[in-house]
């Protein structure tokens, strides 16, 4: 699928979008991206949007909103 983007939601913010390929990141930046995003984890500056919660029963309805694409946010597969 194509990425769609909210543009009239992001004009205003002046939102700027930078692609970056990580498999052409010098070493030293990759080593430097790890730092940061585990000293954000540390701070608990990160979070995560958790879009559907399934059972261990229904993993196969969890793939099946995974492959469609309808989710907003992570989906997380409890096993109890």
């Amino acid at each position: 699928p194509e990425p769609v983007l909210p543009w009239y939601q992001m004009m205003p913010e002046n939102t700027a979008i930078r692609m970056v390929f990580v498999y052409t990141m010098p070493d030293s930046a990759i080593a430097k991206a790890c730092a940061d995003i585990n000293a954000a984890c540390g701070a608990g500056a990160l979070t995560h949007h958790i879009g559907a919660r399934f059972s261990l029963e229904d993993t196969a309805a969890a793939h099946e909103i995974m492959e469609s694409f309808t989710n907003v946010g992570n989906v997380v597969v409890e096993i109890d």
